[in-house]
């Protein structure tokens, strides 16, 4: 995929930060470029996550746990237009608070005439929020490996995927 560096944060607890993965080399917007078996830079994938630090956390006062409060996952091409988005942020202006993703990359989808013979308005899913649940990064960057081809930076790549998400499923609270 494509190496990044995550710099901490000393926020005191409850206080709202932001990591925002950033490329080692020059690229537009904090874009990552993703390589895939065919080529490198066709993909990128821009990445902010906000999150708070817990009030009360059983680690030690060094270490604290963090749940997040917000995140933009952004798969664009080469040319900075999106293809797929996830998105959670329930504290903007948008009417939509709950998580979600954009399939911006689709063109409208032509629907068969009606028995009728009128042909009905194409299908246009560009712009629909469609629900998702909240995501964790994992999640996007298995589907990247695993359906866009989207070459993985080390061969343990599942493992250490699954196993974060595994971690972070365990201190998800509970419905």
């Amino acid at each position: 995929m494509c190496d990044v560096e995550v710099f901490g944060s000393r926020l005191p607890s409850g206080q709202v930060g932001e990591i925002v993965a950033i490329a080692d080399r020059p690229q537009p917007a904090g874009r990552l470029p993703l390589r895939t078996q065919s080529s490198s830079g066709d993909l990128s994938l821009s990445i902010s996550h906000r999150y708070a630090l817990d009030e009360r956390s059983a680690i030690p006062r060094s270490r604290k746990r963090a749940h997040s409060v917000s995140y933009l996952y952004e798969l664009k091409d080469r040319w900075d237009r999106e293809i797929l988005v996830f998105h959670w942020h329930p504290l903007s202006n948008s009417p939509v608070k709950t998580p979600h993703a954009h399939i911006s990359g689709t063109r409208p989808i032509p629907l068969p005439p009606r028995p009728s013979g009128e042909v009905p308005r194409p299908l246009d899913l560009s712009n629909a929020h469609i629900p998702t649940g909240i995501l964790q990064i994992e999640e996007v960057l298995l589907m990247l490996i695993r359906d866009l081809d989207v070459q993985p930076t080390t061969e343990r790549w599942e493992q250490i995927l699954l196993g974060n998400l595994d971690e972070a499923r365990q201190h998800e609270p509970s419905s």
